[in-house]
């Protein structure tokens, strides 16, 4: 049994109708446990303690991966096509999942080359193998149109739109990348954590350095927006001010802010803030947006810092 509220257009909340839900309603489900639960564009992917994927939801463009021409399904389903999932991300109308053998997948929308596989399919109804030579996938996080892999080797690969440097590649004169390329310049990082937003990534080291690269148009790469002209970062920025000051632990993004927390337990965001998603009170809100990670007041020590991918404000 899990919580779900908020818009069903899509079905995507599991209960099977298309009824928005305006308070925490129960779904029941019919495994004993979930290990990890993950919101797309208007769909959902549920993982279990046994390692199975179940998807519910949109289906426009086959991002549930069940082979199946439904517009939208509207109970959980099994995908039975995949097993041992590890890790699951969803875009807005794409899927990408890593299996325990290293192996990654993604099914949906290929228009800008999201899921991986080479500029010959616009869309794929059931999950596809993408290719990463010599390296294991180990965590994946799919943002609106574009992906980021993190390998065994603790080095990062992207692929999808690149219009905003998303993919942190250098340059923006590609404006998708159909299969996966290594992001060279974090090579010696080893990165543990990756997040995408609309048109940002962030990424986190295993000694707590934040890096950020793509649009700038709030302030998620640290840079004041102000004083830019074209407002993104083709290759990642080391994020300054107070995190250089502590660790930080885990990273997450929403479509255009993001949030981390430290190892003393503390809760910093910055990026857009005109709808208060950056907790950091009405001053903030009316500026609409934040380049400098500031501390959440009133937050104490919480155990998980989580927002659905893309996710909305």
């Amino acid at each position: 049994m899990f919580l779900f509220k908020g818009a069903n257009s899509h079905g995507q909340l599991c209960n099977g109708n298309q009824d928005d839900i305006l308070e925490p309603r129960q779904v029941q489900v019919p495994y004993p446990s979930i290990k990890y639960i993950k919101g797309g564009g208007g769909h959902t992917a549920v993982v279990t303690d046994d390692d199975d994927l179940y998807t519910a939801g949109w289906n426009n463009k086959g991002q549930l991966g069940l082979n199946s021409d439904d517009a939208e399904i509207l109970k959980l389903t099994r995908v039975s096509s995949v097993t041992k999932v590890q890790s699951v991300s969803c875009g807005w109308n794409h899927t990408l999942i890593v299996c325990n053998n290293g192996q990654l997948y993604g099914c949906g929308s290929n228009q800008y080359g999201q899921i991986g596989v080479g500029d010959h399919l616009n869309e794929t109804k059931q999950f596809c193998l993408i290719s990463i030579p010599n390296e294991k996938a180990t965590v994946c996080a799919a943002g609106l149109r574009h992906s980021l892999i993190i390998t065994d080797f603790g080095r990062v690969w992207a692929f999808g739109a690149n219009k905003s440097g998303q993919l942190g590649l250098g340059k923006t004169d590609r404006k998708f990348v159909p299969v996966p390329e290594v992001v060279s310049s974090l090579n010696n990082k080893n990165i543990t954590r990756v997040a995408s937003g609309s048109q940002h990534s962030v990424a986190l080291s295993d000694s707590g350095e934040v890096f950020c690269w793509g649009s700038n148009q709030y302030g998620q790469c640290g840079v004041d927006p102000s004083k830019m002209e074209n407002k993104l970062f083709a290759s990642p920025l080391q994020i300054g001010g107070m995190l250089k000051k502590v660790k930080v632990s885990e990273v997450v993004s929403g479509w255009s802010h993001i949030l981390v927390k430290t190892d003393g337990g503390e809760v910093m965001s910055w990026g857009r803030a005109d709808y208060g998603q950056l907790g950091l009170g009405d001053d903030v809100v009316s500026q609409g947006y934040c380049y400098v990670p500031q501390k959440i007041p009133h937050f104490k020590r919480p155990l998980q810092v989580p927002l659905t991918e893309p996710p909305c404000n």
